[in-house]
């Protein structure tokens, strides 16, 4: 009698022998991380990628090599420890190797594009501002403790009195207050031209620094005061009368004054309001005009009230106020025509 065989164990037995039979399969480890990236889905993140590539690569620790470096450049002789690393000179040096400004080792790489550079501006120059701020205190303290003084001058413009009782007698202060204020007008004039040459001549000059240019038109506008007064005084005191001196020597210092005084409102709209340099001419032009009439007007009462003295009268003011004025408008061209770059 024979007996079945279990069809359970002959399952058993066929199934092992399917698995003995079966290749091994072997997953090979990655080698490089764009291998481990591949493996993800094309919508993985960032964080899932780094995830991945850190459960796959782990860092080891360097090892740097111990052997000497071999690789010398030609004239470049190997110690005797083999460490030692030295250049000659002919490596180091460049075209200029005495110049205290070469240094090869620093970088000169520039970062963006250089652009324009910002023009000069007086409002923002602090030398200006601080010059105008102390004529501003100093002019107002002036004006406080001389207020007498000037209402008798501004009375004795329009007001003629006999020339006998007309003997001026300045203190200290009213003098140096008249002096201070003149030293103002020569600077206000010097700020107004340097704009006016800016604005109309625009030439590029030697001087690099404004504050240069300020202070060259300042001196010659001051020169042209003193060499005026002085002339004027010596032609005066040889033709004409002490007294009648006197009284011009007071008039022009306080018209020179005025006219700086005047001129302070101008050049604050000029320097902080940028005001046309149109208008500024017409407002320059109207002050100086009015200053050199009340000028020819005193002059005419002072020295020429006589009958007769018409033609002397023309021949004084043509001399020593016309004449004076186109002179120092040649030295200003003078001055621009030697210190201008020409192009």
């Amino acid at each position: 009698m024979l007996q079945s065989p279990d069809s359970l164990y002959v399952a058993e037995t066929s199934h092992a022998s399917e698995v003995d039979t079966a290749p091994v399969v072997r997953v090979r480890k990655p080698q490089h991380p764009y291998e481990v990236l591949r493996q993800l889905p094309y919508n993985a993140t960032e964080g899932q990628k780094d995830s991945a590539i850190q459960a796959n690569f782990k860092p080891a620790p360097i090892r740097w090599s111990q052997c000497p470096d071999t690789l010398r450049l030609p004239g470049d002789t190997l110690s005797q420890a083999g460490q030692e690393v030295s250049l000659s000179m002919y490596y180091k040096g460049g075209f200029f190797p005495e110049d205290s400004l070469f240094n090869p080792d620093a970088e000169g790489i520039q970062v963006g594009v250089a652009g324009d550079p910002v023009p000069y501006n007086m409002q923002g120059d602090n030398l200006v501002t601080g010059l105008l701020i102390v004529c501003f205190v100093v002019a107002l303290i002036s004006f406080s403790n001389t207020l007498g003084f000037i209402e008798r001058q501004g009375r004795r413009l329009f007001n003629e009195v006999n020339a006998a009782s007309t003997a001026d007698s300045f203190t200290s202060g009213e003098m140096r207050f008249q002096f201070f204020l003149v030293m103002q007008t020569s600077l206000l004039l010097g700020i107004l031209y340097y704009y006016y040459s800016g604005s109309y001549a625009s030439f590029v000059f030697l001087l690099p620094e404004s504050w240069q240019m300020l202070a060259l038109y300042s001196g010659v506008f001051l020169c042209y005061f003193v060499l005026k007064w002085t002339v004027c005084s010596f032609v005066n005191w040889t033709f004409f009368e002490r007294l009648e001196v006197r009284r011009w020597n007071s008039m022009f210092l306080f018209i020179t004054s005025m006219e700086g005084v005047a001129l302070f409102p101008l050049v604050l709209l000029q320097v902080y309001f940028d005001w046309s340099m149109v208008n500024t001419l017409i407002y320059f032009i109207f002050v100086i005009v009015f200053a050199k009439i009340i000028s020819f007007y005193k002059s005419y009462s002072i020295f020429f009230n006589r009958k007769g003295f018409y033609m002397r009268i023309i021949l004084y003011l043509c001399a020593l106020e016309i004449l004076p004025l186109l002179a120092l408008w040649g030295a200003l061209g003078i001055i621009e025509s030697n210190i201008k770059i020409n192009i």
